[in-house]
């Protein structure tokens, strides 16, 4: 079965509930994202898939830990820290601990590998104050 169509737009300004994984679109093994963020959510990795990141709107703040899978908040591993603003497109590689904000909010596509995608609930994110980078 053919899927239809899905526009960006669209369906970047009906979400409502943020931090939503439900995919949009499937190929090969990789499933489409789109999703609306707000704040901050916490270090993670994907071991079995890079995680792409279009920028629909808005802004995000990632930071990650080359070289490093660590989650810790006590983690030494060298830190790098990127803004992404509407149109960027963004690639953390497999494995690689990373986390991101969006303090004004933002509509992002995310793509991974099937399942790879962590489950997500609002409660699961961190507070905006905790760890939070300086804006």
């Amino acid at each position: 079965m053919i899927a239809a169509p899905v526009n960006l737009g669209d369906e970047a300004t009906s979400q409502l509930k943020i931090w939503s994984t439900e995919p949009h679109a499937r190929f090969n093994d990789q499933e489409l994202t789109i999703m609306r963020l707000e704040g901050q959510f916490y270090w993670h990795t994907h071991p079995d898939s890079d995680e792409m990141f279009l920028i629909i709107d808005g802004d995000v703040f990632v930071e990650t830990r080359e070289g490093s899978n660590d989650i810790s908040e006590q983690s030494e591993a060298p830190l790098t820290s990127r803004w992404l603003r509407k149109g960027d497109v963004f690639v953390v590689p497999q494995g690689t601990a990373h986390r991101s904000a969006a303090p004004e909010g933002a509509s992002v596509m995310f793509g991974l590998k099937k399942g790879a995608l962590l489950f997500m609930k609002d409660d699961e994110k961190e507070p905006e104050d905790a760890g939070s980078p300086e804006w």
